[in-house]
């Protein structure tokens, strides 16, 4: 019978959700929860037969998990950007995916040393060579954006040094898909877009405090914010905004005051009497086009066709920045 445990601190709420989805895909595999207290454990067991194959794929699993989640979480955090638009999160996307075929070889290494993975002991320990590296690129980026202004062509510059490696000879199309909505399509197959910046709402907070000029995070830059506890607030006093777990924010009435439109789904905001009108439907949009920009720049293609109405003057200024991208002659369809 093969065996093998995977523990992670019970602050990792998100990542320890990643992993069990993962796991629930691999075939010919049992697994069972238990909460120890301050970590899940993570129980997996199957046959010898399998037993190989299995390892493989949840190394697979845990390697995704660093390069892509926790690297991500570090460059939001590390990069010191005005605000999370089009050029901060062509950086970031650009940064994560930034010399790939290394990183997997480090984790995978790191991976084999061990017969149990304690996820986070691995990232602090095994993996002090990779966060040494990421800390390397972000003081790099911040010392140039300090030493040119900050001004996005600057910081599209770092993202195409970044994203400069030979591209694949992919090319991809940005167009509607039948219910309107505008996807990423490989081919004539739709793509899957992770939702890597919080289109369901979850980085609203984000918008919130690069918008209303003094809302303050005690000290702390974050982004993935649980939107839904500001949702629930009361209109005259936001009171405990919960960036999980890690900030709150405290405004009085007088200086804050927030309602939702629940048919439209759009927020409106106003803070000292200046409103910022359907700031809400603008912002979701705009995530939507960041998480779109973040897969076809993990995807590294040849060439981004694009459908020119489905896509603002921001996306395809992104796009020319780090591919090759033409808006279409015709639309062909789905």
């Amino acid at each position: 019978m093969w065996s093998c445990i995977v523990s992670i601190d019970k602050e990792l709420q998100a990542e320890f959700g990643y992993i069990v989805s993962k796991i629930r895909e691999i075939k010919n595999l049992s697994y069972a929860v238990e909460d120890g207290g301050g970590r899940y454990f993570i129980y997996l067991a199957a046959l010898c037969e399998y037993g190989a194959d299995i390892e493989e794929k949840l190394r697979g699993i845990l390697t995704g998990l660093y390069l892509d989640k926790f690297k991500l979480k570090y460059f939001l955090d590390g990069i010191k950007y005005r605000k999370l638009d089009y050029s901060a999160v062509t950086l970031i996307s650009a940064l994560v995916y930034f010399d790939r075929e290394f990183e997997e070889a480090v984790c995978r290494r790191a991976l084999s040393e061990v017969s149990d993975y304690s996820v986070d002991g691995i990232f602090e320990f095994r993996l002090k060579q990779l966060r040494g590296n990421w800390e390397e690129l972000a003081e790099l980026c911040n010392n140039l954006v300090t030493v040119s202004g900050g001004g996005a062509d600057d910081v599209f510059g770092m993202a195409a040094f970044m994203a400069s490696s030979s591209p694949s000879a992919t090319r991809l199309t940005v167009k509607r898909d039948a219910d309107g909505r505008v996807a990423l399509f490989k081919g004539r197959s739709k793509m899957e877009i992770e939702d890597v910046f919080g289109a369901d709402g979850s980085a609203f907070a984000d918008s919130l405090i690069l918008n209303t000029n003094g809302l303050k995070t005690d000290g702390h830059n974050r982004r993935n914010a649980d939107a839904r506890n500001f949702c629930n607030a009361d209109e005259s006093n936001v009171d405990d905004f919960n960036l999980h777990g890690l900030t709150h924010l405290h405004e009085k009435k007088e200086n804050f005051k927030a309602a939702r439109e629940v048919n439209s789904g759009n927020f409106n905001i106003a803070r000292g009497g200046n409103s910022a009108q359907g700031l809400g439907a603008s912002y979701f949009n705009s995530v939507h086009e960041f998480n779109l920009l973040h897969c076809i720049i993990r995807e590294h293609p040849r060439e981004v066709r694009f459908e020119r109405s489905a896509v603002s003057r921001e996306f395809h200024e992104s796009l020319k920045h780090i591919t090759q991208a033409e808006p279409m002659e015709e639309i062909f369809p789905i």
